[in-house]
């Protein structure tokens, strides 16, 4: 938890997917996921561990109980007890390291961009990257997100999320925005 944490930091957020679950609470991520798994269930499955957490009393930074420990208000670590609650191993080595962390974490949310402008949530690109950078603290050196998938290229993007298509499950699959992007050698921008 702790090396996602500091990864997405050295990315740019202003803080990590975990430390951002703590301090906005479990007990409301559970009902944002539930939300949007009501609305998009392929692309956004619920998330057993979040119930597991809340009936345990595990609601974040609020209750001194997350996945992280607390001392006051300070976060003083990752509460070993998190895992044994939830069933998980032990921290296993990592498999690609920031890289591979950035990947599983960034594309999905360019896919996500990718569906947004599609359906018409977000009228276009620049407004998708200024609500990122305002909304969620998108690093504002990468030019937002969408930028940054410039950057990367829709190519690459297309084949990173294809694989993680193939290792965990068809909510990754490409949406064909961004597959058609791909074939054309398009950008966002």
């Amino acid at each position: 938890m702790q090396e996602i944490d500091r990864t997405m930091r050295s990315f740019g957020m202003p803080v990590g997917p975990i430390e951002l679950l703590d301090d906005v609470g479990i007990d409301v991520a559970m009902k944002a996921s539930e939300t949007l798994a009501a609305a998009w269930p392929e692309r956004m499955p619920t998330d057993p561990s979040f119930s597991r957490m809340v009936e345990s009393g595990r609601l974040g930074r609020k209750a001194r109980k997350g996945f992280y420990l607390y001392k006051g208000d300070k976060r003083v670590g990752e509460d070993p007890g998190v895992r044994r609650e939830l069933g998980l191993p032990s921290p296993p080595e990592s498999k690609g390291g920031a890289a591979e962390i950035q990947r599983r974490l960034v594309l999905p949310m360019i896919n996500e961009a990718a569906f947004c402008l599609t359906e018409g949530i977000v009228a276009s690109p620049a407004k998708l990257d200024l609500a990122m950078i305002f909304g969620i603290g998108f690093p504002p050196f990468r030019g937002g997100l969408l930028a940054h998938a410039d950057e990367v290229g829709a190519r690459t993007v297309v084949r990173g999320l294809e694989a993680l298509a193939a290792s965990q499950g068809p909510r990754f699959a490409p949406a064909p925005r961004l597959v058609e992007m791909a074939k054309a050698g398009k950008t966002f921008f």
